[in-house]
């Protein structure tokens, strides 16, 4: 006997069920069609096809990330404590280079022009400068007192420049400028290129970048940016105009492209929806109306009523809004089913 009530009873809970599930598929379907909005075949660096409007508020990330960057690039370096001891780190390596080079007049070498790549590489480990042939016979054939007072000069102008500091990222500034005050000076250009390649192997900046402290001022400068957006209406692209990088962002943000990942919130916003429209009823039935639930043809009707709203208020949705038959399912209902019902 218990057996047979509770299968009684199952089944009479399975027909409203099952209406009800069918219910939550067919309304899920028939609103996603008309939520979803129309999708376009849209490619970065051709023309618009149609003018297309933001269908929601969408931030226009491209441009935003773009003038953050910006802000970030105008941040000027920070810079930690002056390091004293590299002056005389810079100087013990340039003496070391300059030693080496002279030792190369020693070593006779003749035919310059001639002088294979091999050689130089020799030259380069030797003397820890990468010279050109043309450095290399600068070297060789000058005369000592012209070769001493060009690397006198430039030893005095690496002084000068890290006693007033050289901040890291500026090495090439003040080479070009030892370059320039040594052919101000009137010394062979061949010669001043080998002053400048041993200063090049042996300068160091006595002010490193702070990368903590740049980065931190540069995150500030980042967030004070505003997030650039596209407001709802406000047209996207129009037609003809080049669909941009920024623009077919913000269109694929929006769900607008064919082929993009489609919208998931939005898709959930509708589930939700429909969930609690119908939780709700359900919930009217089994507090207000039981006998109702126990009746699946009223059911039925019910959900055909729903559905039959929905259709025809999509279809004049597209003609006016105003046509849509909102006291159309009042009137079924109350006169088919329940006035009470109507009125929830």
């Amino acid at each position: 006997m218990r057996k047979w009530v509770s299968r009684v009873t199952k089944t009479a809970w399975l027909r409203p069920a099952l209406i009800a599930a069918a219910l939550y598929a067919l309304m899920f379907i028939l609103l996603s069609a008309v939520a979803t909005p129309e999708r376009y075949d849209i490619q970065t660096g051709h023309p618009a096809p149609v003018t297309i409007f933001a269908t929601k508020d969408v931030e226009d990330t491209v441009t935003t990330q773009k003038l953050k960057d910006e802000a970030a690039a105008a941040v000027d370096y920070s810079y930690g404590s002056i390091d004293s001891t590299v002056v005389n780190q810079v100087i013990t390596d340039f003496n070391g280079c300059y030693s080496a080079l002279i030792s190369l007049r020693e070593e006779g070498l003749t035919d310059f022009d001639n002088i294979s790549d091999q050689r130089l590489e020799e030259i380069a480990v030797k003397t820890g400068v990468t010279l050109t042939r043309s450095d290399v016979e600068a070297v060789c054939t000058a005369g000592s007192d012209t070769i001493e007072a060009v690397f006198n000069e430039a030893r005095t102008l690496i002084r000068e420049t890290l006693a007033s500091t050289l901040p890291e990222g500026q090495e090439g500034a003040a080479l070009s400028k030892v370059s320039r005050d040594l052919m101000a000076e009137g010394y062979d250009p061949n010669l001043v290129s080998a002053a400048v390649a041993v200063t090049r192997a042996t300068l160091r900046p006595n002010m490193l970048i702070d990368e903590e402290t740049t980065e931190q001022n540069r995150q500030r400068a980042r967030d004070l940016i505003e997030p650039q957006m596209c407001i709802k209406g406000e047209a996207v692209v129009r037609e003809g105009d080049i669909v941009t990088e920024a623009k077919y962002q913000i269109l694929s943000n929006l769900g607008l492209i064919k082929d993009a990942n489609f919208d998931l919130m939005l898709f959930l916003g509708i589930a939700l929806i429909v969930l609690l429209v119908l939780a709700a009823l359900g919930l009217y039935l089994y507090l207000y109306l039981p006998a109702l639930l126990r009746e699946p043809r009223k059911l039925l009707l019910l959900s055909l009523i729903i559905l039959l709203v929905l259709c025809i208020s999509v279809i004049a949705r597209s003609l006016n809004t105003y046509l849509m038959p909102v006291a159309l399912g009042l009137m079924l209902t109350a006169t088919l089913l329940e006035p009470r019902l109507a009125l929830f």
